[in-house]
């Protein structure tokens, strides 16, 4: 009966009547945030999956000299934002 009511007003050519009914008929608890993937449910589980995701992704092969690089390139970072007091990481 509401998708009748919701085609009933695009046949009467009222879109602004349609898109208040499909409003209406939505899911008025649904939000533009994902709180479940997979078995993870909030974001500290979600957060732990993906770590542990790409953690298991990017560990498959073994490279100590891209690895030191790569903590090297971090330390710096890490050093400059240091110098001017850049904080919250």
């Amino acid at each position: 009966m509401k998708a009748d009511a919701c085609v009933q007003s695009v046949c009467e050519t009222n879109p602004i009547q349609f898109w208040r009914n499909v409003s209406k008929i939505s899911n008025q608890k649904a939000t533009c945030h994902v709180n479940k993937i997979g078995d993870a449910i909030g974001s500290d589980e979600i957060c732990t999956m993906w770590y542990e995701h790409f953690r298991s992704l990017y560990n498959t092969v073994i490279d100590n000299a891209s690895r030191d690089i790569f903590g090297s390139a971090c330390d710096a970072v890490s050093d400059a934002c240091n110098t001017v007091g850049v904080t919250g990481y």
